[in-house]
């Protein structure tokens, strides 16, 4: 990448019945407003819709309307444990779609608390199939190729089978780009409990961090 100094756009998707971000990333999003030698030209925002998949391409229109050279979505509950500046330099590497590991919660899943895509090791960044769009950044080039990026598929019969986040990173590799996922990076991700914490102490857990 010959542009050392990006333009980056930070976008938070809210759901509309209850568009309050987590105070944790407005802490995390906070830092970045008192970076005064921050090395990139930041552009940040809040958007909220219902489903998540119309607020996902209406935070990719904003995006192409722009001229930022990268998309950043951090979801209202999730957090890198990175700090803002080290993570932004992620941009650097100049991947087409670079995600970040993190836990949930299914409830009466055989695996109660999955990882999207695995769980965290230190591997670094690897190129994978898909990713959570939870934490992501996304390189103009790939959102300026897909219309309608983020796209929920439905059978025939009309039954849910793909998320719009697995569909678009299918829809990113049809169209020659590739996936990463900085394993070695885990974001916190909180619900009624931050899912982080709650893997890392669980009789469920598979491996340390």
């Amino acid at each position: 990448m010959t542009n050392t100094h990006p333009r980056i756009m930070l976008q938070t998707p809210l759901r509309a019945s209850d568009p309050r971000p987590r105070v944790e990333l407005c802490v995390w999003r906070e830092q970045l407003l008192t970076d005064t030698n921050l090395p990139y030209s930041l552009i940040m925002g809040y958007t909220a819709g219902y489903p998540a998949s119309s607020t996902r391409n209406k935070i990719a229109k904003l995006f192409l309307q722009s001229n930022a050279d990268f998309l950043i979505m951090l979801d209202d509950d999730q957090w890198p444990l990175l700090p803002p500046r080290q993570f932004l330099d992620y941009v650097l590497l100049d991947y087409d779609v670079l995600g970040f590991p993190y836990p949930s919660l299914r409830i009466n899943a055989a695996d109660p608390i999955p990882w999207y895509p695995s769980p965290p090791t230190a591997l670094g960044a690897q190129e994978v199939d898909a990713v959570g769009t939870g934490a992501i950044i996304i390189a103009r080039r790939v959102l300026a190729a897909i219309p309608q990026p983020f796209t929920d598929v439905f059978d025939a019969d009309g039954i849910f089978s793909e998320g719009e986040d697995l569909s678009f990173c299918r829809r990113a590799r049809e169209h020659g780009f590739t996936i990463h996922c900085a394993f070695d990076k885990p974001v916190a991700h909180v619900k009624p409990a931050n899912m982080l914490l709650l893997w890392g102490n669980s009789r469920w857990q598979k491996e340390l961090l």
